[in-house]
């Protein structure tokens, strides 16, 4: 009896990362049918941020580059997509594609400049970007639409139309599960372990003959594309885009995102765009300014991480599974899920 007891157990062990795998994919495709709209909706939201996030945690938890820059290339991904179907009158696809390359070219050519900086400099230098952004597509707003917004197109790919909540969850999933899974998979990789020594040891990495100017331009130009990525289709979400969107605040809930979800891990941004989108639902109700307590939260939640927990939510999820019933199969479940995708960065 012990040993049938056991074979589920064994046979969980054996094949952990593809149990965890189906899990989180079985999950996340029945969720629609049992949540309700809000639910829905703030999926959606999050399945948007957890793109933004992991590029982010690409560049400074694969790398080690602090950067402000990220509302600067979904505004850079946003507006890219609306100068081309205002220009050209292209269909949803091409647009966002050109989001996405004028997003890569700008963030090459910040690249070039910003690996002569470090730490508090280049974050500095990102914020600077920002607001140069958010000044040239401000003045070409301004010319072509007054003080309004631009109004885009329905999204539609292959006469689908993407006009409800539920068929935005389903196409953003199909694009997320992927990134995730293949971010876990990067850091196994002969790239993710030599942006690991870059992160924690640059001078012994060159030694290895490991170019970090190579890898850290690499990182800059993955990490602009796929926030442009979110920007241009977010901007199709919305149905409009608007210069005074892109703010400081916008670019500190990203990398809010990530520190309290764990930076360097791939759940790390998955927990962290979820604790940052759902937080304001959370507080509906709740006296006082919503803003004022959203931005407190988020403070004293990303001083509690770095102070107490520097692996953010993944690494107390991770002391809370020791402390759990080894014996119990869901518990085993979960560490399987949270193994395939806990592998950080120099750890």
């Amino acid at each position: 009896m012990s040993a049938m007891h056991s074979a589920p157990a064994q046979f969980l062990a054996r094949h952990r990362v593809a149990v965890g795998r189906i899990a989180v994919a079985a999950v996340a495709i029945w969720f629609p049918f049992a949540s309700t709209a809000l639910w829905l909706n703030i999926a959606v939201l999050t399945l948007f941020a957890i793109v933004g996030a992991q590029s982010l945690n690409m560049l400074t938890g694969l790398v080690g580059q602090i950067s402000l820059g990220n509302a600067a290339f979904l505004a850079i991904g946003s507006f890219g997509a609306v100068f081309v179907g205002e220009s050209w009158g292209l269909s949803f696809i091409p647009c966002v594609l050109a989001g996405v390359l004028l997003s890569v070219a700008i963030g090459a050519l910040l690249a070039t400049f910003a690996l002569r900086l470090r730490g508090f400099y280049l974050a500095l230098g990102t914020i600077a970007l920002l607001y140069a952004v958010v000044y040239g597509f401000g003045k070409y707003q301004y010319e072509e639409v007054g003080a309004g917004s631009f109004i885009l197109d329905a999204a539609s790919i292959g006469g689908f139309d993407l006009d409800t909540d539920t068929a935005w969850y389903y196409f953003l999933l199909i694009g997320v599960l992927p990134l995730c899974w293949g971010f876990a998979n990067l850091l196994r990789t002969r790239f993710g372990r030599a942006a690991a020594m870059i992160r924690s040891r640059e001078a012994e990495a060159v030694v290895f003959g490991i170019s970090p100017r190579r890898m850290k331009f690499s990182a800059f130009c993955w990490s602009s594309g796929l926030i442009g990525l979110q920007g241009a289709l977010f901007a199709y979400y919305l149905g409009s885009t608007s210069s005074n969107v892109f703010t400081v605040d916008l670019a500190i809930q990203y990398v809010a995102m990530v520190v309290i979800g764990g930076l360097g891990y791939t759940w790390g941004a998955v927990f962290g765009a979820a604790f940052v989108i759902g937080l304001p639902f959370a507080l509906e109700g709740v006296g006082g300014s919503a803003d004022a307590i959203n931005t407190f939260v988020y403070g004293f939640a990303i001083v509690f991480f770095l102070l107490i927990e520097p692996d953010g939510i993944v690494g107390v999820l991770r002391r809370l599974a020791r402390f759990a019933p080894r014996r119990a199969t869901s518990i085993v479940v979960m560490e399987n899920a949270a193994e395939e995708l806990r592998p950080g960065v120099g750890r």
